[in-house]
């Protein structure tokens, strides 16, 4: 694979040119594609990294020959970021020298196979091992890119879901999952998931919707998942099979592309008694951030945090959390300061800015 072995200005520049073809994903969050137009203004720290996870870019890059997607490459990078959440110039300087003089001491200009391309990598700090589930999500997704076949997974979930006996789920890999949800978009599929997905054991449930917090869902399969959730608000107990579906379900919301309902399902989680549990508290803000984006929900959701059981340090690592996302402080500050805030509120906000100060 033909790469510019000049010396690059950033990554993207390093990979791209006539005969190679690039994708991007972030892998922090959740597996979603970065626009690569977005990550060249990153890489130029002209603009801030869309979804910061623990003050860190995790980024996964599958890039291949135009005319032999055969030749392909996989690589997952980690760049840390400043207090706003750009790119530290110095360390994207060093990982590209790094890069640049692995690469040197292995080929030449003329010919760059895929197996010297990942030795570039041994032993650089930025490199990293996605999570498991991640980690299949990212190679469904890039299998469709590069027009290859599912895994043999797929056929043994398509077969589990057609069928009833859901008790019998052990023989199911997670990668299975990971290709199954990649299709719900595939009207069939859509269809075999909103069927079955409420008859489902806790574990395949949990894994089943884990994969789809990365995915569009569309309105079927959003519907029945809503469905569940309000069964689970109304009827189940407060228990720890019931905190694990109810958390994997706002999971699988977290890409719907029905924006208004997951809003709602996540004002009427944060109105009912699951509320006051911590997983549910993390979940909500780990994963559907962007329904945050409402000051009323932002607000209702602040309230709460402020009364949860594990008290300030929570509520510090969640708001901290929620500040470094790309807009995110402003908003976060204009509620703290509201004089409607109440006193529990007032409280848990004097904590943080002291935890602030005392951190300086």
């Amino acid at each position: 694979m033909i790469l510019d072995m000049s010396k690059p200005i950033s990554l993207s520049h390093f990979i791209r040119n006539d005969e190679t073809q690039l994708r991007l994903f972030d892998m922090g969050r959740r597996v979603s594609k970065i626009r690569l137009s977005d990550f060249e203004k990153f890489e130029q720290a002209e603009l801030s990294y869309p979804y910061p996870y623990q003050q860190t870019a995790w980024v996964g890059l599958v890039f291949w020959r135009i005319k032999n997607k055969d030749q392909h490459n996989i690589w997952f990078i980690r760049m840390p970021l400043d207090e706003r959440g750009f790119i530290n110039v110095a360390s994207r300087d060093e990982f590209l020298d790094m890069l640049l003089a692995r690469i040197g001491e292995q080929i030449t200009l003329k010919s760059q196979g895929e197996s010297e391309l990942t030795h570039a990598l041994k032993d650089n700090p930025y490199v990293f091992k996605p999570t498991e589930e991640n980690m299949a999500i990212f190679h469904a997704k890039a299998k469709q890119i590069l027009g290859l076949p599912a895994s043999g997974f797929l056929a043994d979930m398509i077969s589990y879901l057609s069928g009833d006996n859901f008790e019998q789920w052990q023989h199911l890999g997670i990668q299975g999952f990971a290709d199954v949800a990649v299709r719900q978009d595939n009207a069939e599929v859509n269809k075999l998931l909103s069927r079955a997905i409420e008859k489902l054991p806790e574990q395949p449930f949990c894994a089943l919707c884990n994969a789809l917090e990365n995915e569009t869902c569309g309105p079927e399969l959003t519907d029945s998942i809503v469905k569940i959730m309000r069964h689970l608000m109304s009827h189940g107990e407060n228990n720890q099979d019931t905190v694990n579906r109810l958390t994997s379900s706002i999971r699988s919301l977290a890409n719907t592309s029905s924006v208004g309902l997951k809003k709602q399902m996540i004002t009427e989680v944060l109105q009912s008694p699951f509320a006051n549990n911590l997983s549910v508290l993390v979940m909500t803000t780990a994963k559907c951030w962007e329904a945050l984006d409402d000051n009323e929900l932002l607000t209702l959701y602040l309230e709460k945090l402020a009364t949860n059981a594990s008290g300030a340090k929570l509520f510090n690592a969640l708001v901290a959390d929620q500040m470094f996302l790309p807009g995110k402080r402003e908003q976060i500050l204009q509620i703290f300061r509201s004089p409607g805030r109440s006193e529990t509120l007032t409280a848990a906000v004097g904590d943080f800015f002291k935890q602030v100060s005392n951190s300086k």
